[in-house]
């Protein structure tokens, strides 16, 4: 199988167009949360199409094909074809939803899809696929699981304090609550904390129903209390900065409700939907898994020497 710089060596930028909404909106500005400022990262994800044998589709009526989608698709969800901006009087980040469009590039490659290997894991390559803009289900023992795997993984001692986090969504949990077609985070976090050797040998039982409670404890109250600690930072403080790598800390987020891989624009469904690297290693992501209804996958990001001993950790603690 040939190296990922290989890889990356074989694909070719031919096209490069900006698509525009096929029905324009007034230009209107939406106030974002400040949870979209305290994490302002972005996450890429890498969708593959199945081919359509039956259909002698030329390239370029593919290429025209995704740009008339995409057409339609910035018509009806109209804040993705606006702009990010930054608030100079308050700190705060707002959408403006001017009709500004989006970026749809053509690759060639004559690499075959069996040389890339199993579509579901992350390659390195993956990230030249992407193009970046430059910027001035009851799951209740999923995060449990993860952080347990995790906290064995980094060989934590027993005594050291750890920390779960996982998002909350909090669109119900307002008063009143957020409107459907709100745009942007509208979560918060909610945490568990114990010893790395109560995590280790507390029951499924007692560790699940700490992180319900702490889920039930996500009400009106809670959510400003939230942003507004969330307003006392400093606008110009680096949210990065301030949350370094800790070996202590696991995130969970959980995606499964958010299927990316059927995202059709005139293709059908992807084959597979893949994240690049996240911003906050020690994130774990769960997202539905393409054809698998009952499965999902788990993304977090581990330095290789872990994740041999994560993927046991993970699937016995599972069984």
């Amino acid at each position: 199988m040939a190296t990922d710089q290989e890889n990356i060596q074989r694909f070719t930028l031919t096209k490069t167009v900006s698509v525009y909404p096929k029905s324009l909106h007034p230009p209107t500005l939406l106030s974002l949360s400040n949870i979209d400022r305290n994490c302002p990262a972005l996450t890429y994800l890498i969708l593959f199409y199945p081919s359509r044998t039956h259909q002698n589709t030329s390239a370029q009526s593919l290429f025209r094909a995704l740009k008339m989608s995409m057409e339609e698709t910035l018509s009806i969800w109209f804040p993705a074809a606006g702009r990010i901006t930054f608030n100079q009087t308050d700190g705060r980040l707002d959408l403006l939803c001017n009709n500004a469009g989006a970026v749809l590039v053509e690759k060639v490659t004559q690499l075959k899809i069996s040389e890339i290997g199993d579509l579901s894991q992350y390659n390195e390559f993956y990230e030249n696929l992407v193009c970046k803009p430059v910027f001035n289900g009851n799951f209740s023992e999923m995060p449990l699981v993860t952080a347990q795997a995790r906290t064995k993984t980094l060989g934590l001692r027993k005594e050291r304090m750890v920390c779960l986090q996982f998002a909350v969504d909090a669109r119900n949990r307002m008063v009143p609550p957020l409107p459907r077609g709100f745009s942007g985070n509208a979560y918060v976090l909610a945490s568990v904390c114990c010893t790395a050797g109560e995590l280790e040998e507390a029951s499924y039982d007692g560790i699940i129903q700490k992180i319900k409670e702490a889920k039930r404890s996500v009400n009106n109250d809670y959510v400003n209390a939230y942003l507004e600690a969330l307003e006392a930072q400093a606008p110009q403080t680096s949210p990065q900065a301030s949350l370094p790598p800790l070996k202590e800390l696991t995130m969970v987020s959980d995606w499964t409700r958010t299927p990316f891989h059927k995202v059709d624009f005139g293709q059908g469904e992807a084959a597979s939907a893949s994240p690049l690297v996240s911003p906050l290693p020690q994130v774990a992501y769960f997202m539905q898994k393409p054809q698998e209804t009952r499965s999902i996958d788990v993304r977090i990001g581990l330095l290789p020497q872990y994740l041999k001993a994560f993927s046991h950790y993970f699937l016995t603690e599972l069984q």
